[in-house]
């Protein structure tokens, strides 16, 4: 977790539950793809327009055609969410 923004990887819950999601938490994948793939592209395409200003317009065209409609398209996960840790009974038992 990055301690500078805690609030999206803790959950409290009403009956004293804390969840913890790690950074890297799998119900992020799709944006988190779509993010580092733009930047990724918007670096490529500066380091082209520096290097190699000529190559820009065969690069973009490549991209539409192999490449947009795979990013476009990310699947969705569904994650089911396990609860680890003591059961919910051994606490209450424990707190009694």
């Amino acid at each position: 977790m990055h301690t500078s923004n805690y609030g999206q990887h803790i959950s409290f819950h009403s009956d004293r539950q804390i969840t913890f999601y790690s950074i890297r938490h799998p119900k992020d994948f799709p944006n988190t793809v779509k993010l580092t793939a733009t930047i990724a592209l918007a670096t490529f395409r500066k380091i082209l327009d520096e290097y190699r200003p000529g190559e820009r317009a065969r690069f973009d065209q490549k991209y539409v055609e192999k490449w947009r409609q795979a990013l476009m398209n990310i699947p969705v996960l569904k994650i089911d969410a396990k609860e680890i840790g003591p059961r919910k009974e051994a606490t209450a038992a424990r707190n009694s």
